[in-house]
């Protein structure tokens, strides 16, 4: 999921807790400051904290998707 700190990809990542059993999430981010950054850090902490304990969960700071980074989980 990329932008999973935003509204939108925040609520798509609740709903695959929700729904997905067995999963591997993986949250590309980079967290501008196009809007309040707290806001998104508070919605990564909330990810944290709502993940199921079946659901692989990894949060990744980058601004650009690289595959290295992307697959280094």
């Amino acid at each position: 999921m990329t932008g999973g700190a935003g509204f939108i990809g925040y609520h798509v990542i609740k709903r695959l807790f929700a729904d997905a059993q067995q999963s591997t999430i993986v949250n590309v981010d980079n967290v501008n400051d196009y809007y309040d950054v707290r806001l998104k850090e508070y919605r990564l902490r909330e990810l944290d904290r709502l993940k199921p304990d079946a659901i692989s969960y990894t949060f990744k700071k980058t601004f650009t998707y690289n595959e290295d980074t992307f697959f280094s989980t």
